[in-house]
């Protein structure tokens, strides 16, 4: 992924997000993220994907998922709050390729289908 710019919370080492660069006539944004999406950084990932819905206006936006190893009730929270913001500006959010222990939080709390990951984590491997 080609980065647009690269923005961290005040300490690099719990989160970084990632933004792909605007492309024309393509209307999805990718986000990738990595590290710890908790209560800490919860609001720094909010932040970013309102910019992406207020600025940009994507049909659908993506976060990869890949490298956060670490996913607590808040930020599942915080994944749950961008989802409802992006439909009501009539984006889809989806969540990609999720790292074993993110895709087990969200497993556990039923909402793999409602973020649009389906199958088992094998199956996301493939």
């Amino acid at each position: 992924m080609s980065a647009e710019h690269l923005l961290e919370t005040a300490r690099q080492d719990r989160l970084s997000l990632e933004i792909d660069s605007p492309r024309p006539h393509i209307d999805v944004r990718a986000i990738a993220a990595a590290g710890e999406l908790d209560a800490i950084n919860g609001a720094k990932v909010h932040q970013v994907v309102c910019e992406v819905l207020l600025q940009q206006r994507p049909r659908r936006i993506e976060i990869d998922l890949r490298e956060v190893r670490f996913l607590d009730s808040a930020g599942i929270r915080t994944l749950l709050r961008c989802h409802a913001d992006a439909r009501r500006v009539n984006c889809e959010l989806t969540l990609t390729d999720a790292h074993p222990t993110a895709y087990r939080a969200l497993q556990i709390t039923g909402l793999l289908a409602h973020f649009g990951l389906t199958g088992t984590r094998d199956q996301q491997d493939r």
